[in-house]
C-alpha cells in the first residue's frame, strides 16, 4: 500500500498569499500528526486525532473559511484519501470527509467525493441513500429531463447493488419518495414497487401495502405478465383480457398480489432466522474479535443460500428469473458478509468457489473482479493463498501474460520495495517457473534459467548454437506463450540470494529431470562457492541426494560434506541432518567402497554441541564469525580468538557478558597432566577463579 508524501516538517507555511496567488497555512502540527499515522497506519486512534484536529482548525475559522489555504485543503485532501485507500469500508471516514469538504470545497465537490464513495464501496447502503438524496437536492433546485433521466439511472444501480440487502428499506424509501414526489401515480412508481414486493426484506409489510394502494389503478397488463395473465384467462374461462369485467381484473390483480406477498412473507422468515443472529455487519477496527467469532453465522447463512442455487439449477423446470434473482442475493449476501470479514481470507475464498460452480457466460470476469478486489484492497500480506491462487486462476484461463505481470508484481512487492517477506517471494518466483514450465518448451525454460543464473553472478552467459536446426528452434512452435528479454531483465532487477537459490533449485530439477549429470557437475564446480548458496539448504541437500542417492558416488559425497563442516554457512541443526543422511547412505554402499569410512567413527564428534570437540562446526563458526574476522591479521591464534567469544556467549546467547567466572590455573596449562597408570598421584592446587565477583550482576540487555 502506497502512502502521500508528506511535506517536510518545519517548512514556514504562515497565513498570507505566495507569490502564485495562493493562499498557505502553517501545518507544522498537521505535519506532526500525520508523521504519527505514517508510522502506526492501522491505529485508528492517531487518525481521529489527525481528523479532529482538521475539524478544530475549521472551527476555528469557520467565520473566514475563504481564508484557509490551498495547502491546508490538499493536506487535509491526501489524508483522507489515505484512509479510504487503505480501509475502502470505513463508512464513518466516507461521511467525516464528505462533510470536511463540503465546508472546505461546497457542494459540488462534497457530490464528488460522494460518487467516489459508492464506485469505491458500492454495497454500502447507506453512501447510496447519501449519494442520492444529494443528487435529488440538486435536481429539486433545478429539474431538467437529463437529470432526471441520470437520478433514475442511479437508483437503477443502487437497486442493482443494494436492493437485495435484508435492511436495505432506506434506499427503496428514498427512490419512492422521490418518484411519488413527480407523480404518485406514476408508471415508474409502480415499476418500482412491483420490483420490491418480491425481494424478501425487513419492511415488506410496508411496500406491499404502498403497492396494494395504486395498483388498481394500472391495467391488468402493466402490473401481471403476458404468460401469467394466459394462465388466468383460461382458469376464468374467458378467450381474451377484454372480456374481464373490472371487477374481476381486480380480482385477478389481488390474486397477483397476494400470492407475490405470500411467497416474499415465507423467504423473510426463512432469512429472519439467520438474519436475526447477525449483530456486526459493518466495518470496523475496534471489534476484529467480535468478528471473528461471528464468522460461522455468516458461512451458515452463505451455505444455506448456496444449497438453494444447487437445488435450482438441479430443477429442470425452474424459472430461469427465479434462478437469476437468487443468484444476485446471493452474490448480495457475499458482499454484505465481506465488510464487516474483509480481511479473512475464507470468506473470500468461499465466494470464489461459489461463482466457479455457476453456469454464466460472464465468470470469468466476475471471479477476476473478485480477485482484483481482495488482493489489492484487503488481504493482509502475511496472508497469500488467494493470491497465488490468482495466478493460477489466470492461467486457466491462458492469460498467461496477465499471469506473469500479476507474479512479477507480487516479487516487487514481497521482495522488499514495500516489506520483505521471505517465504512469499520465494513462493512467487516459483510459482511464475511454474507457469512458465506449462507454457514455454523445456529446452528453452532451462536456457532462460541458466541465462538468469549466470547473470545475477556475474558469469558470461552461455553461448549456444544459431547455426541448423537447435532443439529450442524445434519446439519454439509449440510455445504458448513468448519469454522475451523483457521478462528476464524484470527479473533479474529483482533477485537476491534467497530468490536466486530459488531459480537454481529449479534449474537443477530440470537437469535432473533430463539426466544432465555431467552438466550438473559442471554447475556445482562453477557455483558451489558463491556466498549466496553457502546459505542455501536446498541446494546441498540437492547434491547430497544427487551423488549419494542417485550417481552413488561415494568420494563426491564425501567432498561434498566436508565442505559443508568446513566453509558454509549452514545452521547446526541442518549440517548435523545432513551428517545423519551421509552416514545412512555410505553405510548402505559399504559394499561398494574402497575403504573405512571415518564419518563412523567422527559421526558424534561432527554432531557434537561442544565446541571444544567438534572441529568442524569450531571451524565453520570461525569463517562465519565477524568479529573474529575483524582481529584477522591481529592474532595468529584465530581459534583461541573465537572460543573466547564463544564464551561469552555461554548462557546468554546474543549477548556479550564478562560475568562467567574462569579458571586461571587449569591443570592442562601448568602441563601437569594426571596420569592413570602413576601409582604416586600427587593432589592439584583447588581451582582459582577470575571475574567470580561480576557473576551475579544483572545482564545489560541491548536497547
Amino acid at each position: 500500500m502506497s502512502y502521500p508524501q508528506l511535506l517536510p516538517v518545519g517548512i514556514d507555511l504562515v497565513s498570507e498569499k505566495s507569490a502564485k496567488g495562493k493562499k498557505k497555512t502553517r501545518l507544522d502540527k498537521f505535519i506532526k500528526l500525520q508523521l504519527e499515522v505514517e508510522q502506526d497506519p492501522n491505529n485508528f486512534k492517531k487518525w481521529t486525532s489527525l481528523f479532529d484536529a482538521f475539524e478544530s482548525h475549521i472551527q476555528e475559522n469557520v467565520d473566514k473559511l475563504d481564508s484557509i489555504g490551498d495547502d491546508f485543503k490538499s493536506l487535509v485532501n491526501k489524508s483522507y484519501q489515505e484512509i479510504v485507500s487503505r480501509f475502502p469500508y470505513l463508512t464513518e471516514i466516507w461521511k467525516a470527509w464528505l462533510i470536511i469538504e463540503f465546508k472546505l470545497n461546497g457542494t459540488e465537490s462534497s457530490i464528488r467525493i460522494l460518487q467516489k464513495s459508492v464506485e469505491t464501496f458500492p454495497y454500502s447502503v447507506d453512501l447510496w441513500v447519501d449519494y442520492l438524496s444529494a443528487q435529488i437536492s440538486q435536481y429539486t433546485s433545478s429539474p431538467d429531463d437529463e437529470s432526471l433521466r441520470f437520478i433514475r439511472y442511479l437508483y437503477s444501480q443502487a437497486i442493482d447493488l443494494n436492493g437485495r440487502h435484508f435492511t436495505s428499506h432506506g434506499l427503496w424509501d428514498k427512490i419512492i419518495e422521490f418518484e411519488k414526489s413527480l407523480n404518485p401515480k406514476s408508471i415508474e412508481l409502480l415499476q418500482v414497487l412491483l420490483k420490491v414486493i418480491k425481494i424478501p426484506l425487513y419492511q415488506y409489510a410496508q411496500y406491499y401495502n404502498q403497492f396494494v394502494e395504486i395498483n388498481k389503478d394500472f391495467p391488468v397488463q402493466d402490473i401481471i405478465d403476458e404468460n401469467k395473465i394466459k394462465d388466468y384467462i383460461i382458469q376464468f374461462q374467458k378467450s381474451s383480457l377484454d372480456e374481464f369485467s373490472l371487477v374481476e381484473k381486480h380480482q385477478i390483480i389481488d390474486d397477483f398480489s397476494y400470492a407475490i406477498f405470500r411467497n416474499t412473507q415465507d423467504t423473510v422468515n426463512e432469512k429472519w432466522t439467520f438474519e436475526s443472529s447477525l449483530s456486526i455487519q459493518y466495518f470496523s477496527l475496534d471489534n476484529l474479535k467480535e468478528v471473528e467469532n461471528e464468522f460461522t453465522k455468516w458461512s451458515t447463512y452463505l451455505d444455506h443460500e448456496i444449497q438453494k442455487i444447487n437445488q435450482y439449477q438441479a430443477s429442470t423446470d425452474i424459472v430461469p428469473s427465479i434462478l437469476e434473482s437468487q443468484f444476485a442475493g446471493v452474490v448480495n449476501l457475499f458482499e454484505r458478509a465481506l465488510v464487516p470479514n474483509c480481511f479473512n481470507s475464507n470468506l473470500w475464498l468461499k465466494y470464489l468457489a461459489f461463482l466457479n460452480i455457476l453456469k454464466v457466460d460472464d465468470k470469468f470476469e466476475l471471479m477476476k473482479n473478485v480477485y482484483d478486489k481482495a488482493v489489492s484492497s484487503f488481504i493482509p500480506l502475511d496472508d497469500n493463498i488467494i493470491r497465488f491462487s490468482y495466478a493460477k486462476f489466470l492461467l486457466k484461463h491462458d492469460k498467461v501474460d496477465l499471469a506473469s505481470e500479476y507474479l512479477f508484481d507480487l516479487i516487487k512487492l514481497f521482495s522488499g520495495s514495500t516489506i520483505y517477506l521471505k517465504q512469499q517471494y520465494i513462493q512467487s518466483l516459483t510459482t511464475m517457473i511454474d507457469i512458465w514450465s506449462q507454457v514455454v518448451s523445456h529446452s528453452k525454460l532451462v536456457n532462460l534459467l541458466e541465462d538468469i543464473i549466470n547473470e545475477y553472478f556475474g558469469r558470461e552467459k552461455s553461448k549456444r548454437r544459431n547455426e541448423g536446426k537447435t532443439e529450442t528452434d524445434s519446439t519454439e512452435a509449440q510455445d504458448t506463450f513468448k519469454l522475451d528479454s523483457k521478462y528476464t531483465n524484470l527479473l533479474s532487477k529483482l533477485l537476491n540470494d534467497e530468490g536466486i537459490c530459488a531459480i537454481i533449485l529449479k534449474y537443477l530439477s530440470l537437469l535432473k529431470t533430463d539426466n544432465q549429470v555431467l552438466k550438473s557437475r559442471q554447475f556445482f564446480n562453477q557455483f558451489y562457492a558463491e556466498n549466496a548458496l553457502k546459505k542455501s539448504i536446498g541446494f546441498w541437500k540437492f547434491f547430497i541426494d544427487f551423488e549419494g542417492l542417485s550417481q552413488h558416488n561415494i568420494d563426491n559425497l564425501r567432498s561434498i560434506l566436508h565442505y559443508i563442516q568446513m566453509k558454509t554457512q549452514l545452521p547446526k541443526s541442518v549440517v548435523d541432518s545432513m551428517i545423519d543422511l551421509c552416514y545412512d547412505i555410505i553405510g548402505a554402499n559399504l559394499s561398494h567402497t574402497k575403504r573405512f569410512d571415518d564419518i563412523f567413527v567422527k559421526r558424534d564428534i561432527d554432531t557434537s554441541n561442544s565446541l571444544l570437540q567438534n572441529k568442524s562446526a569450531r571451524y565453520r563458526l570461525i569463517a562465519n564469525n565477524y568479529i573474529v574476522k575483524q582481529t584477522e591479521g591481529h592474532f595468529n591464534d584465530q581459534e583461541g580468538e573465537f572460543l573466547k567469544v564463544a564464551r561469552k556467549h555461554a548462557g546468554h546467547p546474543g549477548i556479550f557478558t564478562e560475568a562467567t567466572p574462569e579458571i586461571t590455573n587449569q591443570i592442562m596449562n601448568d602441563g601437569n597432566w594426571i596420569k592413570l597408570t602413576d601409582t604416586n598421584l600427587h593432589i592439584p592446587p583447588f581451582p582459582t577463579f577470575k571475574n567470580v565477583e561480576k557473576a551475579s550482576l544483572g545482564i545489560k540487555y541491548p536497547v
